[in-house]
């Protein structure tokens, strides 16, 4: 084999992971001396909103003035490799295509790309999202400054680019534990480089049902400088793992002479997650073998890990070693007992939901008193007795009234999302109607509801989950994509009495729905009816799903199921059939699904067949006289609309200015106030008439509060003007952002005669029309041109 200094990253190739005909596909990446690269090697790679972006270790010459001991002294298997690999900088570059990369980011000086050093140590990065959260965990040492033992570190970024400091994912626990006290035996175990003989590398973070896993090695209990084994780590907060619970078996010696990197199966499957072990290091060949996670012993360890894990077609395909790249975005299947993998060709994203009408037939005190805590309950029950249940429910505004009315219940919610059972879909304040609201109040829907999300569960929704509105604006894709959101859901357009796209309801059941600038959004137009319910049958087999798989690009289909209006929870038989269908070998793969998965997952794919479609998606029987029902429901809508922009500019203005504090949380609290009332049923007009009596009242406030803001933030900024003229000074606002000629009326003091006139003169000192209307008591009320 030839062997290549650790200068190069490679790309290589194969339609099946578990074939040993992967395909050289050559050099990708070469150290750069001009970014202080002599070496570089350990890359990751992770897909992003159309990028990949690889984080790799680039390396400079010499360790041992890298590497000092507690004592201060180099460590002294280093020191015979001065020259030949030297300190560990992170780096990232980012691709679209897989082939050609950039160094991204300059954050320190002279290191295109690099974005942050750990001395003395950091390697094996290996990147994942955590509650929307994008977190990179890697190889490190326990102490900041100087190399006393190993530990895994994790760092956290929003885009992929600017990481936090470091913390502590795991460090060594192994002093304290009798069954590994020949660890620390130097009569038993050879010299090690490493104090202590602590050594955690090659990090991977996986998440199945309410618990995390870490695995982390390699580890040889009777020879700690080779890399032979790992270990598995158990924890409920994937950033702090205790003990390790299992160990694989050594004298299996399932990974020999290298360090074992298991890979997330990405392929969508939430529930069965087989990873991918690789290894090879410094010259050594690369191996490929999966390992299936067998659910049955989920509930009761066993003594041995090597009893949960089982090693299968284990491959002795040997490639060009040094920097390892494998996607792993590609996916991999369950393992089988021969070289083909059989799996199925289509997939199929079963997404609960419990859609709950804020007002409708009902008022929103019925909401709250009885439909919130049915919601709760129901979903407490199902997520006890089905272990693969994952509840799907939007609307910010239905939280924030689980945190007043319901706290306990509404801290058991707080613990379910962080277990991933419940999932905050929508990313809005509530499942508004599209085609009435301003753009403005549309784009504080999502900002208002992903505030909170962030604020309570530390996460940002991604998605657009409208199962029951009435028709879509051609600006929702626009708007959605300038708020960050990937994807959007609806089974609404099948309501139509008539095809409107050709023969169809709908343009595509799943591709991208463009907007009025462009952007486009992943998009489900049929996730069938809501209220869908089964009886506990098997569904891998089910004809329609099987039917939108076989007519998908990609054999994908996404389906609702739940009840409908008044939330609640799917009916359990429902939850049965979902259990079931998970576990069963039929046409079709099925996955219990959050409401954004599908998105999540084609992202990360060539999404080049899907079609496109741009335009509006509309209704056309259904909620008939909607948009002209309720006439003081939308007048008051649209005053709040227009008070609000402008209270808004102007507080900003007068903060700007230094004579007023911002007003954030008043602001937020009224916007709250009135555009949850944009609700699809509250806005348009079909809600019972008592449903107003709160709708009324919510407006007419909002209106009175924003007033209260914008008057007071414009008389700050009046008290910065120089006022210093001949007669009454006149200051005239213009709320737009053009500029504008409007005739405004002005009422003043007047002590003149009867019959005199008013002049009025513009700040350039040229008089301006004026027309007295009337005058009485003292008062003058004039119209002007400005």
């Amino acid at each position: 084999m030839e062997f290549i200094k650790l200068e190069n990253i490679i790309h290589a190739t194969s339609d099946n992971l578990n074939q040993p005909d992967w395909k050289y596909e050559g050099i990708v990446m070469s150290a750069d001396p001009g970014c202080k690269e002599e070496f570089l090697w350990q890359p990751h790679v992770v897909f992003d909103n159309g990028l990949y972006y690889m984080f790799y270790v680039g390396a400079g010459n010499g360790w041992s003035g890298w590497y000092p001991t507690p004592s201060g002294e180099p460590a002294p298997w280093f020191g015979g490799h001065t020259g030949d690999i030297g300190p560990f900088w992170m780096y990232v570059a980012t691709s679209s295509d897989g082939k050609t990369w950039e160094r991204k980011g300059d954050l320190i000086k002279g290191r295109k790309g690099c974005i942050f050093v750990d001395k003395p140590f950091a390697s094996q990065p290996y990147v994942t999202k955590i509650d929307n959260q994008w977190v990179m965990f890697y190889g490190g040492a326990e102490n900041e400054t100087v190399f006393d033992r190993h530990a895994i570190v994790y760092r956290t970024s929003d885009d992929l680019i600017h990481w936090s400091g470091r913390k502590i994912a795991l460090s060594d626990w192994r002093k304290d534990d009798p069954k590994e006290a020949s660890l620390f035996d130097e009569k038993t175990v050879p010299a090690s480089p490493w104090p202590e003989h602590s050594f955690f590398q090659f990090p991977v973070v996986i998440n199945r049902g309410s618990a995390w896993y870490m695995w982390a090695g390699p580890i040889d209990n009777n020879n700690l400088s080779r890399y032979h084994a790992l270990r598995i780590f158990k924890s409920d907060n994937p950033f702090s793992f205790g003990k390790h619970w299992e160990a694989v078996n050594v004298n299996k010696r399932i990974f020999v002479d290298g360090g074992a990197k298991p890979i997330r199966d990405t392929d969508g499957n939430g529930t069965f997650t087989p990873p991918i072990s690789i290894r090879g290091e410094f010259g050594s060949p690369l191996f490929i073998g999966t390992m299936t996670w067998m659910k049955k012993l989920l509930s009761a360890f066993q003594d041995k890990a090597f009893n949960i894990l089982q090693m299968m077609n284990f491959l002795n395909k040997r490639v060009i070693s040094g920097a390892l790249l494998l996607l792993p975005f590609l996916g991999t299947g369950s393992a089988q007992t021969n070289d083909t993998v059989q799996k199925p060709a289509y997939t199929t994203y079963l997404v609960s939901n419990a859609h709950l009408d804020t007002q409708w037939e009902w008022d929103v005190q019925r909401t709250i008193d009885e439909y919130l805590k049915t919601t709760l309950y129901q979903n407490f029950y199902l997520f006890e007795n089905y272990p693969s249940y994952v509840f799907n429910f939007e609307g910010a505004i239905k939280y924030m009234w689980m945190k007043e009315y319901y706290p306990s219940e509404y801290l058991k919610v707080k613990d379910y999302i962080k277990l991933g059972k419940w999932h905050v879909s929508g990313s809005s304040l509530d499942a508004n109607d599209t085609n009435l609201p301003s753009p403005e109040s549309a784009f504080r829907n999502f900002l208002l509801g992903q505030y909170f999300y962030k604020q309570e569960f530390g996460l940002k929704s991604t998605d657009v989950f409208l199962p029951d509105c009435f028709g879509f604006s051609y600006t929702l894709p626009t708007i959605a994509r300038h708020c960050g959101l990937t994807g959007f859901s609806t089974q609404k357009l099948q309501w139509r009495e008539n095809p409107f796209y050709g023969t169809s309801k709908i343009p595509f059941q799943i591709g991208y729905w463009e907007g009025v600038d462009g952007s486009k959004i992943l998009s489900a137009l049929d996730g069938k009816k809501y209220r869908t319910v089964w009886s506990g049958e098997d569904l891998t087999s089910n004809k329609d799903m099987l039917e939108v798989c076989r007519n998908s690009p990609y054999g994908v289909a996404y389906r609702y199921y739940g009840m409908g209006d008044r939330g609640g929870a799917p009916t359990i038989s429902s939850a049965r059939s979902v259990e079931r269908s998970l576990h069963e070998k039929g046409d079709m793969k099925m996955i219990s699904a959050t409401s954004d998965m599908l998105f999540q997952d084609l992202m990360k794919r060539n999404t080049e067949k899907l079609s496109v479609f741009k335009g509006e998606l509309l209704m056309d029987v259904h909620g008939t006289g909607c948009y002209t029902s309720q006439a003081a429901v939308k007048k008051y809508n649209r005053r709040n609309e227009t008070l609000g922009d402008a209270a808004e500019r102007c507080a900003v203005i007068a903060q700007w200015l230094g004579v007023m504090d911002y007003p954030g949380e008043k602001l937020r609290e009224i916007w709250t106030r009135f555009l949850w009332h944009q609700f699809h049923d509250d806005i348009t007009g079909t809600s019972i008439p008592n449903a107003y009596r709160f709708t009324w009242n919510d407006q007419l406030i909002a209106q009175s509060q924003f007033a209260s803001v914008l008057t007071d933030a414009s008389e700050a900024i009046c008290s910065t003007l120089n006022t210093d003229v001949k007669g009454i000074p006149i200051v005239v606002y213009n709320p737009l952002s053009i500029p504008r000629k409007d005739i405004v009326e002005v009422t003043i003091d007047y002590t003149g005669k009867p019959g005199q006139g008013v002049v009025m003169v513009s700040p350039d000192g040229n008089k301006t029309m004026a027309q007295v209307v009337s005058a009485d008591n003292g008062k003058i009320k004039t119209a002007v041109l400005c």
